[in-house]
Parts: C-alpha cells; sequence; structure tokens
C-alpha cells in the first residue's frame, strides 16, 4: 500500500489551479485531426499484424519475408520519429510545457470522473522525446544485429531477401507509407493548432527493446525455420491484439475530450469559477 501510495500525487488547489487555467488549451489541442494521428498510429501496428498473418495464411510466406516485413515496419516507424526530432525538434521543445500541462489535464479529469482525489506521479515527471526517440534507434540497432546473428538459424539469406515475393514487397511499400501519412498527419495538426500534441509518446521508447526481445524468444524458441515463423506468428497475432484494444484507448480519449468540454461549459454557465465541490460551496455562502 505504501508503494502505491508513493506513485500517487494529491490533487492539490495548487495542481487543480492549474488544470482550470490549462483546460480550455487542452481541448483545443485534442482536435479531429490529432485523433486522426493517433488512429493513423493505431491502424499502423494493425496493419504490421495483419499483413504477417495474411502472408503466413495465403501468401506462404518464408521465415525471411516474415520478419523482413515485420522489422521494416519498425524500423520505418523509428525512422519518422527520428526525422521529426531531427527536423522539428526546437517546435516540439518549446513547445513542451504545453504537453505537460495537457497530461495534466487528462489525468485530473479523470481522477474526477472516478471519485478519486490524486493522479499517477508519471503524469508529472518531465520525459524527453529525444532520449525515447534515440533509445528506440539504438535497442533497435542491437536488435537488427541479434537477428542478423541468428540468420543461418532460421533460413535468411540475402538472395532470398532480394528475391521477395510480390507480396512480400506490396506489403513493404503499404509499411513504409504509414508512418508518412501519420507525420502528414501530425504536421498538419501542428499547422492548425498551437502544437504541443506530444505525438512521439504514443510510440517511442519500446519498439527498439521489442526488436531485442524477439531476437531472444526466437534465440530461446530454437527449431530453425519453423521455430522462426512459430515465433513470429504469436507476435503478429500479439500485435493485432494490441492493436485492437489500441482502438479502444482512441474511444477513451474521444469520451475525455467531450468530458472536459462539459465541464468548461458547465463553468463557463457558473461564471468562469472552477467546477469543485468545494469552490460552489464557498459561493453557496
Amino acid at each position: 500500500m505504501d508503494e502505491e501510495r508513493s506513485t500517487l500525487v494529491a490533487i492539490t488547489p495548487q495542481l487543480r489551479g492549474r488544470f482550470e487555467r490549462a483546460a480550455a488549451a487542452a481541448l483545443a489541442r485534442r482536435n479531429d485531426t490529432y485523433l486522426a494521428g493517433v488512429a493513423m498510429n493505431v491502424l499502423q501496428w494493425l496493419l504490421v499484424g495483419a499483413l504477417g498473418l495474411l502472408g503466413l495464411r495465403y501468401w506462404q510466406w518464408t521465415a525471411t519475408e516474415m520478419l523482413l516485413v515485420f522489422v521494416a515496419g519498425i524500423f520505418a516507424s523509428i525512422a519518422i520519429d527520428g526525422l521529426r526530432w531531427l527536423f522539428a525538434r526546437g517546435r516540439m521543445l518549446s513547445d513542451y510545457q504545453k504537453m505537460q500541462d495537457d497530461r495534466l489535464v487528462w489525468a485530473v479529469l479523470d481522477a474526477d470522473a472516478g471519485g478519486r482525489d490524486s493522479i499517477p506521479a508519471d503524469q508529472l515527471e518531465r520525459k524527453s522525446p529525444g532520449g525515447l526517440t534515440a533509445s528506440d534507434i539504438v535497442f533497435g540497432t542491437l536488435g537488427a544485429w541479434l537477428l542478423w546473428k541468428q540468420r543461418a538459424a532460421f533460413g535468411f539469406d540475402a538472395a532470398g531477401a532480394i528475391a521477395i515475393s510480390a507480396s512480400a514487397r506490396l506489403s513493404l511499400i503499404a509499411l513504409f507509407a504509414m508512418p508518412v501519412l501519420s507525420l502528414l498527419v501530425g504536421l498538419l495538426a501542428h499547422r492548425r493548432d498551437d502544437g504541443g500534441h506530444d505525438e512521439l509518446e504514443f510510440r517511442a521508447g519500446g519498439r527498439g527493446i521489442g526488436l531485442v526481445l524477439l531476437a531472444g524468444a526466437i534465440a530461446w524458441h530454437g527449431g530453425g525455420s519453423d521455430g522462426a515463423r512459430a515465433v513470429m506468428t504469436f507476435v503478429n497475432w500479439a500485435t493485432v491484439v494490441a492493436g485492437v484494444l489500441s482502438i479502444g484507448g482512441v474511444a477513451i480519449m474521444v469520451r475525455e475530450r467531450n468530458r472536459l468540454r462539459t465541464h468548461l461549459a458547465r463553468r463557463r454557465g457558473d461564471g468562469g469559477e472552477a467546477a469543485t465541490p468545494k469552490r460552489r460551496k464557498r459561493r453557496s455562502r
């Protein structure tokens, strides 16, 4: 219990004041274009997993093709985030306080809806989009190297990687196109509003480690090409399931937006006062 309490921060009057001051801006930034960008990220992972399963079931992909498509999907999204950080980091860093305020707003709103008087402490922690992207690059490179070291075990050969099937080539094109579309949607959201969309935190930091875990799973499972296919089948199913669950996350974000819109409308109806029980009680005296 003590450890659980240490991960929570009480909603003090100071935090409540920050929430009220930042609420309108947070609502404006969670617009339809931003939500479309989040949905694009979810669809990207659904596509990665679904293509692998289709390749196994209908297109008779080899273990080499399954691994190539999966790894390419991960590196395509890492590369786009790296470019976003490289060319837009000044704007992202200048908007960071807005990102912090947005996280606070949604955390307090969720606590209010659940009748709680505290929020998770990690909602107040500073996180570096650049650090998260760098960790993906480092661990992704390590994971790719570990997979390369095992290439003979699962029947990988350079000639086979070049002479892949037409379905695998089309899948690679689709996987590289999806993160580019996601980037364009994100840039549109930035142009239409005042930035602060915190895009990287939806994806960065876990993909590189995922590749390392994939390499470890293949090494642990063994079984050559058949073992690699079995591991990739499990990984692709897990990716699809995670994507389906993430669709629910997008629906939650829409519901939160509607809840905050209602809160702000009620606050305006109260003459601009924050809609908290304590403040309403003082006004009635």
